[in-house]
């Protein structure tokens, strides 16, 4: 088995906090794999397109105050998925 990268989802609509987060993921001893997305659904609708064979995330960052879709919408629909239970 190769090895494992993390994948890492972060939502926020702040491109400040876009790269603040990104020199977070880049000073960690690992290597991490990582989408950033403007809103929630952007967030949900990349997860729609991925398929069945891609890892699953290893973590979700949520914004809980987005347009479009905040965070706790975002949650609450990530948890209704049975991909993601």
């Amino acid at each position: 088995m190769g090895v494992v990268i993390p994948y890492v989802l972060y939502a926020d609509d702040d491109p400040d906090d876009h790269v603040m987060f990104g020199e977070l993921l880049a000073h960690l001893p690992i290597i991490v794999k990582q989408h950033m997305f403007e809103n929630g659904l952007h967030l949900l609708q990349h997860l729609d397109m991925l398929p069945g064979s891609y890892p699953d995330p290893a973590v979700v960052v949520l914004d809980m105050n987005m347009p479009v879709m905040n965070g706790v919408s975002t949650l609450e629909t990530i948890r209704r998925d049975k991909r993601f239970r």
